[in-house]
């Protein structure tokens, strides 16, 4: 199997399980992962595929590109006049400076309050709130 596929082929119907490769030492046991370690590492793998070379870090445009694909809301923001420039403050990045992990879990941080502050009584699906 393809080292590049996210998850275990499943055995029948084609399809795929919620079991991402296993990869290491010992594959003996299959470990099934919530959405929630699947989530967290979307946004790990996203941060760091983006980066030049093994950097730990990313500049302007490489984030950008970041928030484009994994963060489309945002980029509408971020695409206006000056909203760059205001993220990156949030985040606490000052001019000129490349952003680092830490700065874009300040991000995400600050974007799951904000969802939370916007419908306390709701719960979140998918990116669609629900009663």
């Amino acid at each position: 199997m393809p080292r590049s596929s996210r998850y275990n082929r499943g055995t029948s119907g084609g399809g795929t399980t919620k079991e991402p490769l296993k990869i290491g030492r010992d594959c003996r046991m299959a470990v099934k992962y919530t959405d929630l370690e699947l989530a967290l590492n979307t946004l790990v793998n996203g941060f760091f595929s983006e980066t030049k070379d093994g950097h730990s870090t990313l500049d302007t445009a490489e984030f950008k590109t970041l928030v484009s694909n994994q963060l489309p809301t945002l980029a509408k923001t971020v695409g206006e006049d000056g909203g760059l420039q205001t993220v990156l403050r949030q985040m606490g990045v000052e001019e000129g400076q490349d952003i680092t992990f830490e700065n874009f879990w300040a991000l995400v941080q600050k974007q799951a309050s904000d969802q939370v502050t916007a419908a306390p009584d709701k719960k979140f699906m998918r990116g669609c709130s629900v009663s």
